[in-house]
């Protein structure tokens, strides 16, 4: 199933990632995108603008408490999102599970690109762009399984033509 490029994680997926690391050990909010981004092996990080509004949500929902330590607010679970968690570990163990293959996946494929690349920056960027079109194009392969044949038609010719350009971009280029 994957994870779409333009938003790795839904608001709901996010929210039971934090439960489960929040499970382990309480936090603060750089420090969950910390834990994230090394549960990913660096694929992903949860911008502010997610992770804070969903870490606002859970705690409107019981899930979570926080409390200010100094310049830091300090998330802890509740009882409540322990049960929440508990509810839906099934979810939030396939979650966690992609994010890692993710990162073994990214991981692989920056080792391959520090080899071609002019630099690290430029091999982590590409690895990361290829990651991502990989995952977006097998999430829009599973959206499609619901569609009527002539819309797979479709998407199989495209993917067919795709597939010949990109050969051909490959058979005229030379190799590292």
């Amino acid at each position: 199933m994957g994870m779409p490029a333009a938003r790795k994680l839904s608001g709901d997926e996010l929210g039971l990632v934090l439960l489960t690391l929040l499970a382990d050990a309480d936090g603060y909010g750089t420090e969950l995108g910390d834990r994230i981004e090394y549960l990913s092996g660096g694929f992903y990080r949860p911008s502010p603008g997610s992770l804070y509004p969903v870490l606002t949500a859970l705690g409107r929902d019981g899930y979570v408490a926080q409390q200010r330590e100094g310049r830091r607010k300090y998330y802890r679970l509740t009882d409540r999102g322990r049960d929440y968690r508990r509810e839906h570990a099934g979810t939030a163990e396939r979650v966690v599970a992609r994010l890692e293959r993710a990162g073994r996946k990214y991981r692989a494929l920056r080792q391959a690109m520090a080899d071609i690349a002019d630099s690290d920056e430029e091999g982590a960027s590409l690895a990361q762009d290829l990651l991502e079109a990989r995952m977006e194009l097998k999430s829009i392969l599973h959206r499609s399984l619901d569609r009527p044949p002539a819309v797979q038609r479709r998407i199989v010719a495209l993917l067919d033509e795709t597939a010949e350009r990109l050969n051909a971009i490959l058979d005229e280029a030379p190799k590292g």
